[in-house]
């Protein structure tokens, strides 16, 4: 990089970062990948619990599914191609699409 060159900065993290386009505001498991693995695996399984306890409020299973995408998101081990990502973000639109049409019904209700 020019920039650091010329200035003699010594960051190779930093460089690195930048050259596979991974800017630390959006993406970092923080050095704590075994935590983010056992977050991921901990939603994981809670929210395969409530899909055997047929809990069908999409409130209860929005928030634990946003937390699932954005742990796998920080997991920096995981590609962004990766099929379990593409997976939890295809659910969760779908849910937020649910969400949304729910909101609109109940809306239209409170109108009438």
């Amino acid at each position: 990089m020019p920039f650091a060159r010329s200035f003699r900065l010594h960051c190779p993290a930093a460089l690195e970062r930048i050259k596979e386009d991974r800017p630390i505001t959006i993406k970092d498991d923080k050095g704590n990948t075994s935590k983010c693995i056992a977050d991921i695996v901990s939603l994981f399984i809670t929210l395969m619990d409530k899909l055997r306890l047929e809990v069908k409020a999409t409130d209860q299973f929005h928030p634990d599914l946003r937390d699932l995408m954005e742990t796998m998101n920080r997991l920096i081990i995981l590609p962004s191609d990766f099929d379990g990502k593409l997976t939890v973000a295809e659910w969760l639109q779908t849910l937020n699409i649910i969400c949304q049409h729910q909101m609109s019904y109940q809306s239209n209700k409170l109108d009438n």
